[in-house]
């Protein structure tokens, strides 16, 4: 019988919406993961046993105090079933001390581990007087290859050396090659622990599921130290499934004295950045075409389906603006995530949260088909159909007041919908009545004088009063979805993306963290977001002064380069997962790079 997912629980809805299910706990085996190391749980006993032993301390650091990270058991599962189960580092581990603690106040104090100075999952490596000789943080790519190379920074530790039976497999998983590594494991599907392990994960990455499933299932249920990880892996704890975990060597790292696995980089990192992102969403869809690896469920679990489905229409479109040369590559993969896409199944209509991106992000996606023609084997009168379609059920959901709403009314979730009925009209869609004055007049609405919009939206009968600093992210997005309306000017959406600018660094220090950060509300899943509405804001000023628009494109090139990961994929927070920032990234450069090459 298959590992089961563990029990739900019930959270308050967000905003005063009604209780909803949020979350599911691991079963008994998969929270053991990670645990058999020798752990101490507090750290001057760690210190004191390093002082003995003539040990540096690795510490697991999994909550620092008045952190807004929302979900802390995620990641730390993410770590215990990953670095911390992976049996290469084991004697890189034996070289520490290990200690598995969250910091008093005053260990706090004493090692900055504080909120924005230490963002979770991280550790430190002490020396037995408690000096830090390494901080590494914020950490959203699981490589054992470079957790090696940075404890090798402050430690002598020995080279990671796989048992000879896994090294085929691992050189495959090494190049990429998940397919290979897979017919590698059938020609000798019985073997040690780590070479059932290894072989469920090729099955995974090369779409065989339920080979995979069956592996991981049967490792589950056994005696092997692997079993807790197999159980996290197969219930969606671990950071394979999640797409965390990476056996590809990395590429050249610009900056090993980074503290995190964030890397800036340049316009000519653009080739790497595009083809390893391209190939990473190539693995992160699934068998059924759909793009499933995130786990956000602010709206419960409930709205997961449409979360999935938002997902896989903006991978699909990154796909589609980077098929020119790849069509034997790509096309494959986008006839698979359109059936996903236009089977109602895969939808949760009964879904009030997070139903308007199933509809919003497919929208956009039809409409750039039919404007470049690109219909990768479906006939365009069912894609004009489908886009119809999507057009009308959107609209049966505009609010009394004209606005839209996922978890709740707001104006930058009515923007987008007028983004995409733009697009929609553009490629001959009928547009439900009134639905675009009405929208207008909403987000009109929430507009203060000082040209910021508020973050739900505004009921009140004067003018709402509103900080630039906390709506600096949702002001392109917002005034240009007005402009494109002929409801704006040109100096509102300038100052709009100056705002933007000014403030950015506000949105930066908060994009990897899941819930909104004091003292200004910003959150990691609005990072990417933002972007791609300053995006839409570029595209919009584009219509009247090219020149300008460049050089807001320029600025936004080089914020996306510096979010880019050590393996050259995107991230922003972490349960919105890989694949949706890869995807946004990827688009946004995209658009930069269209503009460079004029």
């Amino acid at each position: 019988m298959r590992v089961l997912l563990g029990f739900a629980f019930l959270v308050a809805g967000h905003l005063g919406l009604p209780a909803q299910v949020r979350h599911v706990r691991p079963s008994p085996r998969a929270a053991q993961v990670g645990e058999d190391l020798p752990w101490i749980s507090d750290i001057a006993t760690a210190l004191k046993r390093a002082e003995k032993e003539g040990k540096k301390v690795l510490w697991y650091v999994p909550r620092v105090p008045g952190t807004p990270m929302d979900r802390l058991p995620e990641l730390d599962l993410y770590m215990r079933a990953g670095f911390f189960s992976e049996p290469l580092l084991r004697p890189v581990f034996a070289r520490f001390v290990l200690c598995r603690a969250r910091p008093t106040p005053r260990e706090a104090g004493r090692w900055a581990l504080r909120p924005f100075q230490f963002i979770e999952p991280g550790f430190l490596v002490l020396d037995p007087g408690g000096k830090e000789l390494l901080r590494r943080h914020g950490l959203s790519t699981f490589s054992p290859y470079w957790l090696r190379e940075q404890l090798a920074r402050v430690a002598k530790v020995p080279e990671l050396r796989p048992e000879p039976a896994v090294a085929s497999l691992l050189a495959a998983l090494g190049r990429g090659d998940a397919e290979g590594a897979w017919t590698l494991y059938q020609k000798k599907p019985k073997g040690s622990p780590s070479w059932r392990f290894l072989g469920a994960t090729a099955a995974f990455l090369a779409h065989h599921e339920k080979d995979s499933d069956k592996l991981l299932r049967t490792l589950a249920h056994g005696p092997s130290p692997l079993a807790s990880r197999a159980a996290a892996e197969l219930e969606g704890f671990g950071p394979l499934r999640r797409g965390f975990w990476t056996w590809r060597r990395l590429p050249e790292d610009p900056d090993p004295e980074a503290p995190g696995t964030t890397r800036n980089r340049s316009p000519k990192d653009l080739p790497l950045l595009r083809e390893r992102s391209i190939a990473f969403l190539l693995r992160m869809q699934r068998a059924n075409g759909g793009f499933e690896d995130s786990n956000y469920d602010f709206g419960g679990l409930d709205s997961l389906p449409n979360v999935h489905c938002a997902v896989t229409a903006l991978a699909l479109q990154a796909l589609l603006e980077h098929r020119k040369g790849r069509e034997a590559l790509l096309d494959p993969a986008i006839s698979l995530g359109l059936a996903y896409l236009l089977d109602p199944k895969h939808y949760a209509d009964a879904d009030r949260d997070e139903w308007i991106w199933a509809k919003v992000y497919p929208i956009q996606l039809f409409a750039r088909m039919l404007e470049t023609r690109q219909f990768c084997g479906l006939k365009e009168s069912k894609l004009r159909a489908a886009l119809q379609r999507f057009v009308q059920e959107l609209g049966a959901r505009q609010q009394g007041d004209g606005s839209f709403r996922h978890e709740y009314r707001n104006p930058f979730v009515t923007a987008s919908v007028l983004h995409v009925m733009n697009l929609a009209k553009a490629q001959g869609a009928k547009l439900p009545k009134d639905l675009v004055p009405r929208a207008l007049v909403s987000l009109q609405r929430c507009r203060a004088r000082n040209g910021g919009f508020t973050y739900s939206q505004w009921a009140g009968r004067a003018l709402p009063r509103v900080a630039l600093i906390r709506a600096a992210g949702r002001m392109p997005l917002c005034e240009s979805a007005l402009f494109v309306w002929s409801a704006s000017d040109r100096k509102r959406l300038r100052t709009a993306l100056d705002t933007a600018l000014k403030f950015h660094q506000e949105m930066e220090r908060a994009r990897k963290y899941d819930d909104h950060t004091p003292p200004n509300i910003y959150g990691g899943f609005f990072y990417f977001y933002d972007l791609w509405g300053r995006v839409l804001a570029i595209r919009s000023l584009a219509r009247v002064s090219r020149s300008l628009a460049d050089r807001y494109r320029q600025d936004l090139q080089k914020r996306v380069l510096a979010t880019s990961e050590i393996d050259g994929t995107f991230i922003d927070s972490h349960e919105l997962g890989r694949s949706y920032g890869t995807a946004m990234a990827l688009l946004c450069l995209k658009h930069c790079s269209e503009a460079s090459s004029r």
